[in-house]
C-alpha cells in the first residue's frame, strides 16, 4: 500500500496517509513504529516557507513509500542488507530545507532510501540511501 507518514505531534506517534485511489489522502492508522521501503523524503517548500514565516507548525513534510505490513516493522528492518549507508535522519523546517542523514558524524541532505523505520514517534533510521 503507498503512503505518505510523517510525525503526529498531538497524539505523539506517527500518522499513516493513504495514497490509494480509494482512500487517497485519508488518514488510515496511527503507529508508533512503521517500516516504510522505497521511500522518499518529501518536504513541500511552500508549507515549510509558512512554518518558518508563521512559526506555526503544520504537515508540509512526511515519508514516501510502501507500507510494510506483511511483517513486524523490526523485521523488515533487518531484512535489508546495508548495501552502502545507514543513517539516522532528521527534519529541521528552521535550519535546512530538506531531510538530513547523519552517519558516522556527517551530515547530508537525503532524498530516498530501500527502508525507513519510524519509531518511537519521533526517531527515524533509513538504510540505502541517496
Amino acid at each position: 500500500m503507498k503512503v505518505d507518514v510523517y510525525r503526529n505531534l498531538h497524539q505523539k506517534c506517527f500518522s499513516i496517509r493513504s495514497r490509494e485511489k480509494d482512500t487517497y489522502g485519508k488518514v488510515i492508522a496511527h503507529a508508533e513504529t512503521v517500516a516504510v521501503r522505497n521511500a522518499q523524503f518529501v518536504v513541500q517548500p511552500a508549507g515549510r516557507d509558512k512554518v518558518i514565516k508563521t512559526g506555526v507548525k503544520n504537515v508540509h513534510a512526511f515519508v514516501r513509500g510502501d507500507l510494510v505490513t506483511n511483517m513486524s516493522p523490526e523485521n523488515a528492518w533487518h531484512s535489508v542488507p546495508i548495501h552502502n549507508v545507514e543513517c539516522d535522519v532528521t527534519y529541521k523546517p528552521l535550519e535546512y530545507p530538506q531531510f538530513i542523514g547523519q552517519s558516522d558524524g556527517c551530515k547530508f541532505f537525503i532524498k530516498t532510501a530501500a527502508i525507513v523505520l519510524l519509531t518511537e514517534g519521533k526517531v527515524m533510521k533509513a538504510k540505502n540511501v541517496r
